[in-house]
């Protein structure tokens, strides 16, 4: 036969050869009378199912993830999966014959002139940015990040061996990576560490953090001595947005008082802290301090808290006095319940502790100095000043018959002979008071 025009196997009518799965190397080989030639051979693999899987995103932005998974129902022993920038690379393979196993193959892949510094596995390297492999064990699927990659099209490669050693399956899959955008994080002080959506990503301010899908995301910044902040960012990609914070100085208070267990409020907010605790991420500066327990009297001091250190302030709580009944002399609001706790008890100026909307926490007794007049303000009423902010100071003082002002600064209530002044002006209660 003349080689010279070219042979078909497929010409020569032959029965079809079916194999069982496993590797095997095809070899044609010329022979005459007395002569027999090696024209040529390669290797087959012959695969288990002709699955070839399916990748669930064709197109996914850097730092983003796709999944590879194959239909076949029994999983793969190992699942390895090759993403590789879809163009024309330059490489030098050296094959060492006498080692089995992922070390056996010296593979160096390069394009656009690019080292081939990025390694996948054992001694096979791409260059920089345009692979990556991911290898699993006994599952049809893997996850796989985008992440190191840049933009532009790529080929998955899907490989699934099986228990026996042998293919199990085999796909090649297209795949686009669409470019991210940018965010330049700056701060004052510098130096802080950068969050995205809850991940540290290594970069301190003044930072850029690169290939960010284009979307929301949240930006986080920490740095000791300071009081972390987050800021919401729109990524466009191709694009670079902006974010900037101004960082406040933060220290600790540690409260502790005798008895132990009474519940603290910084500034008027109730933070959810008993003695003896420490309160955290407190703005540097001055501050009240104020302690509440049942049966004792409520407690406050100035407290100066400086960046990054924990001042301390300590309270020696007394007994609150058992109130004596006193009969209800009319007047004054309705009553708004009352509460099984021991109010405070104050003479003539009284302080309120409330939460953020105003609602009374611990209810307070409030004395005029004349021993007659008790203006009581139970737990859960909603007290508010005359601009509709949450309460913090009330007061009441007698007054005789010539002193009642026609226009007076404060509620006036009359009753058996007496008159009292009620403060501050505007100030609304909700459900009422009373006044006995």
């Amino acid at each position: 036969m003349n080689l010279n025009t070219g042979y078909r196997l497929s010409m020569q009518g032959l029965k079809p050869i079916t194999l069982p799965s496993g590797d095997y190397a095809l070899a044609a080989i010329a022979m005459d009378g007395d002569r027999i030639g090696l024209l040529g051979a390669m290797p087959v693999m012959v695969m288990e199912s002709n699955d070839q899987g399916a990748i669930t995103h064709t197109s996914v932005p850097q730092n983003g993830t796709f999944t590879a998974q194959f239909r076949y129902d029994t999983p793969c022993e190992r699942l390895g999966v090759v993403v590789l920038r879809d163009v024309a690379y330059n490489g030098t393979a050296v094959i060492d014959a006498a080692v089995l196993g992922t070390t056996s193959l010296d593979l160096n892949l390069t394009y656009n002139g690019t080292p081939a510094t990025q390694k996948l596995i054992g001694n096979v390297y791409v260059s920089l940015s345009s692979g990556k492999y991911v290898v699993v064990a006994n599952t049809n699927r893997a996850t796989v990040s985008t992440s190191g990659l840049e933009a532009g099209s790529y080929q998955v490669y899907m490989v699934g061996q099986s228990a026996n050693g042998t293919m199990q399956a085999y796909g090649e899959h297209p795949l686009t990576i669409t470019p991210g955008g940018s965010i330049a994080v700056t701060s004052v002080p510098t130096g802080a560490a950068i969050y995205l959506d809850g991940t540290d990503t290594g970069v301190v301010t003044n930072g850029t953090l690169t290939a960010v899908p284009a979307g929301t995301h949240n930006v986080t910044v920490t740095l000791a001595g300071y009081g972390s902040v987050s800021s919401s960012v729109t990524v466009v990609a191709g694009q670079t947005a902006t974010v900037h914070f101004d960082l406040i100085p933060v220290g600790s208070i540690a409260v502790t008082s005798v008895p132990a267990g009474a519940a603290i409020c910084l500034d008027g907010t109730a933070m959810g802290v008993v003695t003896n605790g420490t309160l955290t991420c407190v703005p540097a500066g001055n501050h009240t301090v104020m302690v509440t327990l049942t049966g004792y009297n409520s407690a406050s001091s100035n407290v100066t808290v400086v960046a990054n250190q924990t001042a301390t302030v300590h309270f020696a709580l007394t007994p609150a006095p058992t109130p004596t009944p006193t009969p209800h002399h009319g007047g004054g609001g309705g009553g708004g319940g009352s509460s099984s706790s021991a109010p405070a008890s104050y003479t003539t100026t009284g302080t309120l502790l409330t939460s953020s909307s105003g609602t009374v926490l611990k209810s307070v007794i409030l004395h005029a100095d004349d021993n007659v007049a008790n203006l009581r303000v139970p737990i859960g009423v909603t007290a508010l000043d005359a601009d509709g902010n949450r309460l913090s100071d009330i007061t009441i003082n007698p007054l005789t018959g010539d002193e009642v002002p026609d226009v007076p600064a404060g509620a006036i209530f009359q009753f058996a002979g007496y008159a009292y002044e009620a403060g501050p002006a505007g100030a609304t209660f909700s459900p009422g008071i009373t006044l006995t």
